[in-house]
């Protein structure tokens, strides 16, 4: 879930019955993560790490977010979800290769 406000970030969580949720100020910016438990408790993580190793990844779809509409948003998005299809089908045929059953395949 993608929210902008931490009002209704914590709505959505208690609609749905969520346990716990994770607000990330700026997709830009994972330094800070709000930790948000099911019991209202709040607890700020700071994350230190100098890199962060996924950022081009995060930018990316930071701009489908932003600019959804452009030509070039659009063929990302397309092209995004075709490899996860590709990405699904390998692992649902793997997964049944190896006689690996989820309770969702009933």
């Amino acid at each position: 879930m993608y929210s902008r406000k931490l009002s209704t970030a914590e709505a959505f969580g208690n609609k749905y019955r969520l346990r716990d949720t994770l607000i990330i100020d700026s997709i830009f910016d994972t330094k800070k993560v709000t930790y948000l438990n099911n019991q209202g408790s709040i607890q700020v993580i700071n994350n230190h790490y100098l890199d962060n190793t996924m950022f081009d990844e995060l930018n990316d779809f930071a701009q489908l977010f932003t600019n959804p509409e452009s030509p070039q948003q659009q063929d990302n998005y397309q092209r995004w979800l075709e490899l996860a299809k590709i990405v699904n089908m390998t692992l649902y045929r793997l997964r049944k290769s190896t006689n690996i059953i989820f309770p969702s395949d009933y």
